[in-house]
């Protein structure tokens, strides 16, 4: 969700955006993250395919993981690994058409 925010995937960044906007309008809700997520998302497409960094993307990720009006960041452990797990098998699922 993340990466698909930074990269600004069409279909998927417009996603992010209500989501983030939801949960940044209510003090009672904040994405749950992992600190882990700080470290597997290192790049965008764009530097990936163009191997170029860009300052203005790390700035960026910077803003994204250190909003804590969104986020909650939380040391990773095996439960939120397989909490983690469990979401993204239960969200496929649920919304990826066969």
């Amino acid at each position: 969700m993340f990466l698909a925010f930074l990269n600004n995937e069409p279909e998927r960044a417009d996603i992010c955006d209500q989501l983030f906007e939801n949960v940044s309008r209510d003090p009672n809700q904040k994405l749950l993250t992992s600190t882990h997520s700080l470290v597997e998302v290192a790049f965008i497409e764009s530097e990936r395919t163009e191997w170029v960094l860009s300052d203005d993307t790390e700035e960026r990720m910077d803003a994204l993981w250190s909003d804590t009006n969104l986020l909650e960041n939380e040391e990773y452990s095996e439960i939120i690994a397989r909490g983690a797990r469990t979401l993204i098998r239960w969200a496929t699922i649920r919304y990826i058409e066969p």
